[in-house]
C-alpha cells in the first residue's frame, strides 16, 4: 500500500528502477518529442543529458525522510526506514589496514533507488 501512494507520486517520465521501464522506454520518448517538435514550422531544439547513476550517494537522509512524511507515508515506516538508515558509517581498507569509521549522512543502500526517485 505504501509502495502503490509513492509510485503514484512518481513522475511518469521517470524510467529508471521503475517497474516495466527502461532506459529505451526513456530514448524513445525523447525521440517521439524531438519529433513531434520538428514536424513545427519553426522549431528549435536543446537537449541535455545527465547521468544520475551515481545520484544515489548525494541523497541526503534528513531530507528522503520529509519527503515520505509530505507524501503521507505511514510514520511508523518513515521511523523504520530512518532507523535503518542513521547510525551507518563506511570505512577504507587498504592492504590489512582499516581506516577509522566516519559516519554516513547521506546515499541509500542499492535496490532502494526508486524509493528515493520522488517527484
Amino acid at each position: 500500500m505504501a509502495e502503490r501512494r509513492i509510485l503514484d507520486k512518481i513522475d511518469p517520465r521517470q524510467f529508471g528502477n521503475m517497474p516495466n521501464t527502461s532506459t529505451s522506454h526513456y530514448l524513445v520518448g525523447v525521440i517521439d518529442s524531438i519529433l513531434q517538435k520538428l514536424d513545427e514550422p519553426v522549431s528549435w531544439i536543446n537537449v541535455i543529458a545527465i547521468d544520475l547513476r551515481k545520484a544515489f550517494y548525494l541523497i541526503c537522509h534528513n531530507i528522503l525522510v520529509k519527503k515520505l512524511l509530505g507524501l503521507g507515508v505511514h510514520l511508523f515506516l518513515v521511523r523504520l526506514i530512518a532507523s535503518f538508515l542513521s547510525g551507518r558509517c563506511q570505512r577504507t581498507k587498504y592492504k590489512s589496514t582499516y581506516s577509522d569509521p566516519l559516519p554516513i549522512f547521506c546515499g541509500v543502500p542499492q535496490a532502494w533507488d526508486h524509493f528515493c526517485f520522488l517527484s
